[in-house]
């Protein structure tokens, strides 16, 4: 499968346009829906708070080519800010501190990171599961040693903390010297392919290199 990597180039400006559009949709709605009038009036008017407290991060904090999406990844019905630094295809930085994927959440009046996990090149795969507004993440991840491998691929929503909180998890490891290592392979892209379509086509891909399982 080829390299899929999704950069989406927009300014501060576009971000905070979107973010209300996205809010109008997924937050306003679902307020409203099951509030009195003067409650979801006043849930609005706190989702707008967030917005624009999250638009104000972005532009002092973020750069432009730096990919953004709200998503509601603790279950709490208020959107978090992902934010995924990931380079153009072939240009993977070798500081890993400059590849990473984190969430932030509005507390005490303030943004703040609560999750944090580094994107390492040619290993990682970040993909987004979305379920009726509660979404959650899925990260596979292939490890490669001298004759062994393994692959996990591991789905996980975040409490108000940032703890992980696991929904499923997926393994699959094998030796080079197996008879039919591909056998095993396949057997694990069957179990993905269950749950996320096949070669993860079911969810949203946030970051993914080549998926060339076995190479060393």
């Amino acid at each position: 499968m080829k390299t899929k990597i999704i950069a989406v180039c927009v300014s501060f400006a576009a971000i905070l346009m979107l973010s209300v559009a996205l809010f109008v949709v997924s937050g306003q709605g679902r307020n409203a829906a099951v509030r009195p009038e003067s409650a979801a009036a006043a849930s609005v008017a706190d989702g707008d708070d967030r917005i624009q407290m999250y638009a104000q991060f972005c532009a002092d904090n973020l750069r432009a080519s730096d990919t953004v999406r709200l998503t509601d990844l603790t279950h709490d019905g208020q959107d978090e800010l992902l934010v995924l630094r990931i380079p153009s295809a072939g240009q993977w930085s070798d500081a890993q501190e400059e590849n990473f994927l984190r969430v932030f959440t509005v507390s005490d009046g303030a943004v703040r990171m609560i999750y944090e996990n580094q994107i390492m090149p040619n290993r990682d795969g970040w993909f987004l599961m979305q379920d009726g507004g509660a979404d959650s993440l899925v990260h596979e991840v292939q490890a490669v040693w001298t004759g062994t491998g393994e692959i996990t691929c591991k789905e996980f929503y975040l409490t108000e903390d940032g703890e992980p909180v696991s929904v499923c998890s997926l393994a699959q490891s094998f030796r080079f010297d197996d008879t039919d290592p591909e056998g095993k392979l396949a057997d694990y892209e069957s179990r993905v392919a269950q749950r996320y379509g096949s070669g993860f086509d079911g969810v949203r891909v946030l970051a993914s290199t080549q998926r060339t399982f076995g190479e060393r």
